[in-house]
């Protein structure tokens, strides 16, 4: 959480222009920044929408094309990997980040089938 040092300030999610010494919430490292809205938005479980996904065609997904095969419970990394050409995501871009941070998860470089697919669900993908 931070406030705005000058206006060049964007929220990256509803792209609203920020003036002097607006409250914020982001991260310097990748350069992503939200709004008051976005951020209260993203912690009550969407941004705009109450239309929720189908778990089960997400935990579907989950087992077919990204689960590890020892422990299915989690994304391996060739799945990890898939998972990021599958989203048209350069895996060593922010976005993973960002991706992490809207799945609400727990560990930095792991994605869980119950992480994917409540976060996925509850952003309305299915």
């Amino acid at each position: 959480k931070f406030s705005t040092t000058h206006r060049g300030y964007t929220c990256d999610v509803c792209s609203k222009k920020m003036g002097l010494y607006q409250e914020m919430w982001g991260c310097r490292s990748c350069n992503y920044d939200l709004c008051r809205n976005c951020y209260n938005n993203k912690n009550s479980g969407g941004y705009g929408s109450n239309k929720k996904g189908s778990t089960s065609k997400l935990e579907s997904l989950f087992k077919k094309s990204y689960a590890d095969k020892e422990d299915k419970e989690i994304m391996s990394e060739s799945g990890m990997l898939k998972f990021f050409k599958d989203c048209g995501v350069n895996p060593e871009s922010y976005e993973t980040l960002v991706i992490a941070f809207m799945l609400n998860c727990e560990e930095m470089g792991i994605y869980e089938k119950a992480e994917f697919t409540k976060g996925f669900a509850e952003q309305g993908c299915s």
